[in-house]
């Protein structure tokens, strides 16, 4: 039975579109218009903002070890830094950088830069 005849003959049981979904075909499930699109993909939108974010605080903290992975080359490698051991107290001492490890003082403890 076509549309037509199930609407003529009162067995059309769908309901018509009420509010912009009347007006507007692009504002009904799945459409394009700017409002549904955003309400529809925020989640997904706030999933890309936080790896971004995430993301530029990789860069910059590489960024920063490479600084200063690159004064202590330039200094002297006898030279006392000022740094921070895991229990808070504040040092002065000769800095190490091994690979996997990072920073450590020497004694097997790791170096926080505060």
């Amino acid at each position: 039975m076509s549309l037509d005849k199930a609407i003529k003959s009162g067995k059309e049981h769908r309901k018509p579109y009420r509010g912009a979904k009347s007006i507007d075909c692009t504002c009904r499930n799945h459409g394009s218009c700017e409002w549904c699109r955003e309400n529809r993909t925020h989640k997904n939108d706030k999933r890309e903002m936080a790896a971004e974010q995430e993301l530029s605080e990789y860069e910059w903290y590489k960024g920063f070890v490479a600084g200063i992975l690159s004064a202590v080359a330039m200094n002297s490698p006898k030279r006392a830094y000022p740094y921070t051991v895991h229990d808070g107290k504040r040092y002065d001492g000769q800095l190490y950088v091994t690979e996997g490890i990072g920073f450590h003082d020497g004694h097997g403890h790791k170096v926080e830069f505060r």
